[in-house]
């Protein structure tokens, strides 16, 4: 017997007094909810479904302890970065007092980053225990299981704790960002009760499981070295504190992150897992429909691995610009070291494109107080400096 209830008739009476297009708004109804309002009917409405044109994967994702080759492991760790980069877009404050990060194009956590399942499994390694389970994959020298417990757990540990950092300053109202922000976290967790130097520390103890390892596939050896000393420099550039000295630190970390990134290109790329592996499955596009959402959200593609990589250095390489140039102590340096801080933020700041109209010293000078005015919070800005008026 059906449990349906016909309520036609209910709706009816009760909005028989509205005037064709008149629309009731409940309190505190604001534009976010109306952008967010989905259509009776609407296709999103069959978010728990998977969409049309997503393919299934052939094998399913089952264990995220099952031992990897390192070739793998560096792929899931590049598949991870793309989703990453998808989500990040960080530039830096003219003083650096602070690094700015965004959401790029305004993709949610369930769309970027949560979409790959191992990092839904990362456990904090405890004492560097090893799981005393599968012995005879023990045996495979290929396949230790410490690429999977140490080396990819510390990997994607650094990417979620950078990720956390990024929506704190957004959330916290530090930073602004021009694109829309989406805060849901759908529930998940992104460390925040872990400290930085804890994961620095499980970085660390991923070095060293490498260097001790012995394999006949050194390349790949290096190749994942080469990554997880990356994602180390990243961190901690991005913890680096805010008083003058932190530039020098985050210069530092951000030429030794380059100085990691280029060896690693220099080396071999990982290929794409054949469609028989289990891989393809630990990324699932459409995980949002199995998350706590405020809104179902549509399936986007992740950029590819190469263009990943090179918005990664372009971001890397802007950073060190910046540093450079507010360490030097020549205030007009910075029309020449830094063109990319300059044109962004001119191209953020309407005040600051006023003042750039002119070419003179002195009006340099103020495009660029305009700019570091825009970007750095009031008390830092002194109104008594001559170059505020």
């Amino acid at each position: 017997m059906s449990t349906l209830v016909d309520i036609t008739e209910l709706v009816e009476s009760a909005t028989q007094e509205l005037e064709l297009g008149q629309v009731l708004f409940m309190p505190n109804f604001s534009l976010f909810d109306a952008m967010s309002a989905i259509e009776i009917m609407d296709p999103r409405m069959d978010s728990a479904l998977v969409p049309p044109g997503v393919d299934p994967p052939e094998v399913p994702f089952t264990d995220p302890n099952a031992p990897l080759l390192a070739e793998e492991v560096c792929w899931i760790l590049d598949r991870t970065m793309a989703a990453e980069v998808r989500l990040i877009y960080l530039i830096l404050s003219t003083q650096l007092t602070q690094i700015k990060m965004g959401w790029h194009s305004g993709y949610a956590l369930s769309q970027t980053l949560y979409t790959s399942l191992y990092m839904h499994q990362i456990t904090l390694s405890s004492h560097g225990a090893l799981p005393q389970y599968f012995p005879a994959w023990r045996q495979d020298p290929a396949r230790p299981m410490g690429l999977v417990s140490i080396v990819l757990q510390a990997g994607l540990m650094a990417i979620v704790k950078t990720c956390d950092w990024v929506w704190r300053e957004l959330s916290g109202g530090n930073v602004f960002d021009l694109e829309d922000f989406n805060a849901d976290k759908a529930d998940i967790s992104l460390f925040e009760g872990i400290q930085v130097q804890t994961v620095i520390t499980e970085l660390d103890k991923a070095l060293v499981w490498l260097d001790r390892w012995q394999t006949a596939t050194m390349a790949w050896k290096y190749a994942l070295h080469h990554r997880i000393a990356l994602r180390k420099h990243i961190l901690l550039s991005v913890a680096a504190g805010p008083n003058e000295s932190s530039i020098v630190d985050r210069a530092a970390h951000v030429s030794n992150a380059l100085a990691s990134y280029h060896s690693m290109r220099a080396g071999p790329v990982p290929r794409t897992p054949p469609p028989s592996s289990p891989l393809h499955a630990a990324f699932d596009p459409t995980i949002n429909r199995r998350l706590i959402v405020s809104m179902p959200l549509k399936v986007i593609e992740l950029m590819p691995a190469d263009d990943a990589w090179k918005a990664l250095q372009g971001m890397l390489q802007g950073v060190l610009e910046i540093c450079k140039a507010l360490n030097s102590a020549d205030l007009l340096d910075m029309t020449v070291g830094v063109p990319y801080c300059i044109n962004r933020a001119l191209t953020l700041h309407s005040d600051a494109v006023e003042a750039s109209s002119t070419t003179s010293t002195l009006s340099k000078q103020k495009c660029i107080y305009s700019i570091a005015k825009c970007v750095l919070a009031d008390d830092q800005v002194d109104a008594s400096d001559p170059m505020a008026r």
